[in-house]
């Protein structure tokens, strides 16, 4: 059972704490913005799936329509289009 904080993790957060550094946080914002294919791995508990949701909230606005399609869906984001 995972638990998801409440409040919104950011990539600026997670350079902070330590789980990624202000580099990669700066690289992951760059090629939101620019629209780039970005592939995110690791093993089971390594943290994609948060990098990717505080990635994309950041990008999701009503001008940029944000897909995910996932298997399962690990977190409900209201402002992402969602599919299984």
């Amino acid at each position: 059972i995972r638990k998801f904080s409440a409040k919104p993790i950011t990539l600026d957060m997670m350079a902070k704490g330590g789980s990624m550094s202000e580099k990669m946080a700066t690289l992951l914002k760059i090629a939101g913005a620019s629209r780039f294919n970005v592939i995110i791995s690791g093993g089971t508990g390594s943290g994609k799936t948060t990098t990717l949701y505080s990635s994309l909230k950041q990008l999701a606005t009503e001008q940029v329509n944000v897909c995910t399609i996932e298997d399962p869906i690990e977190m409900l984001e209201p402002s992402f289009n969602q599919m299984q």
